[in-house]
């Protein structure tokens, strides 16, 4: 398979490897942004509001859109109705790029019930080096590396 065939979720896949968990999180990240101004491009173009909630915004926090006045013209209902389906899109798509780029083992079935926010936390937690876990596990690499 070319590069240029491969699909989004093909370039992103993660090998379960703590150490090249920062590198695979700076591309996803990446990935995330970039299919956000795609939308914000794609829905100015069309003529319509920003989305409210970008794509990397959902591994950080839940997405609270604000509350739909109750004078909302048909034009403001559907503008909301939009923007609640950008946040339920946004988290599908993010935990279905989970399934396809990390190793099964990753996530507990559970978790990926919760909120995107709360199952990243769970993987930077689990592959991430900047974790207790992840420093002792570099102190034990370093000192098989000296001795």
């Amino acid at each position: 398979m070319n590069k240029q065939s491969m699909s989004a979720s093909d370039k992103l896949v993660y090998s379960g490897e703590k150490t090249t968990f920062a590198g695979w999180k700076d591309k996803l990240k990446g990935h995330l942004v970039a299919k956000s101004d795609a939308l914000v491009v794609t829905e100015l173009q069309a003529g319509r509001q920003e989305p409210v909630a970008r794509y990397e915004d959902a591994l950080v926090r839940e997405t609270v859109l604000p509350e739909l006045k109750p004078d909302a013209t048909d034009a403001e209902k559907g503008a909301y109705t939009l923007q609640r389906a950008f946040v339920r899109h946004q988290a599908s798509y993010i935990k279905d790029l989970r399934n396809q780029t990390l190793p099964s083992s990753a996530i507990s079935e559970a978790l990926m019930h919760r909120p995107v926010h709360v199952i990243w936390s769970s993987i930077e937690k689990r592959f991430g080096l900047n974790t207790a876990s992840g420093v002792v596990e570099l102190v034990q690499k370093f000192d098989v590396i000296i001795n």
